[in-house]
């Protein structure tokens, strides 16, 4: 066999990598990592990988999904990674892997129309439960920091719909399903604000078990008594009530920074289309 450190063994390792930065920039894209720098060149890259349509997943959702032009940031974050997450939302966790790395054609199908399924599945959730928080939002509009809880509410879907809260309202948002007495609950923060450690230092921290990610955290929560009650009522306590009525000042403040920036330098992915 050739050996690790030539020449040719070198090529083939980077030709191996060039070819997977498809599902590299999809991944990149869908984790809503910054484009810049060398981000952006890898999924640079990785959108001219994908136009060659080699992952028989991605080529198949792609053809679900219509799409005839040039590979763009939008279809990888807003047409493909939907349809690729739904699985572990409202279906077999298992099918967007599953989709990505088989070469079994009929496999593959069935999995991408399962995954478009889900998708649909997953909106009409998400619109419901959108549609029914909205209408308990506003008996909180005077606060700060909104914290909302209920009976069953999807736990794979509460995620999303805090971050369309969130924007909506330009607020940190804490959404919690409660089922007998077990509350898992998913947060989403604005700009400068880390909900994260707001939420891990409150009262009883070995009662929580938190998962950070992004501007936003997931957690549940275990208690032999009223869960929903005590449970929302204690995050309403957090003292970071002011300091979230301050950062609110300074995130328009640093907005407006950031598209001054924006104007007199490259746009990220996202608002440009390569």
């Amino acid at each position: 066999s050739t050996p690790l450190y030539s020449s040719a063994a070198s090529d083939v390792y980077k030709r191996q990598l060039l070819d997977n930065l498809d599902l590299v920039a999809l991944g990149t894209v869908c984790d809503v990592v910054p484009l810049i720098g060398l981000n952006r060149a890898i999924v640079k890259q990785g959108l001219k990988v994908i136009k060659k349509r080699s992952n028989l997943g991605l080529k198949t959702l792609y053809d679900l999904c219509n799409i005839d032009s040039q590979p763009t940031v939008f279809d990888l974050g807003f047409r493909l990674g939907p349809r690729i997450n739904a699985g572990g939302r409202v279906g077999k966790s298992s099918h967007g892997a599953e989709l990505l790395i088989s070469d079994d054609l009929k496999k593959i199908y069935q999995i991408a129309l399962d995954l478009e399924k889900s998708n649909k599945e997953r909106q009409s959730i998400e619109f419901m439960l959108s549609e029914q928080i909205d209408l308990e939002v506003k008996n909180y509009h005077n606060h700060p920091v909104l914290v909302l809880s209920g009976n069953n509410w999807h736990e794979g879907i509460i995620g999303i719909v805090a971050s369309r809260i969130k924007e909506r309202h330009n607020k940190p948002t804490i959404l919690i399903s409660v089922k007998q007495d077990t509350g898992k609950g998913s947060a989403r923060s604005v700009l400068g604000f880390d909900i994260c450690q707001q939420i891990i230092k409150k009262p009883e921290p070995e009662e929580l078990i938190c998962f950070c990610e992004h501007f936003g955290i997931n957690f549940h929560h275990i208690h032999s008594g009223n869960t929903e009650n005590q449970f929302v009522s204690c995050l309403r306590r957090l003292h970071f009530l002011k300091i979230v009525l301050k950062i609110s000042v300074l995130q328009s403040l640093l907005s407006l920074l950031f598209i001054r920036k924006l104007t007199n330098s490259q746009c990220p992915l996202y608002l440009r289309v390569l």
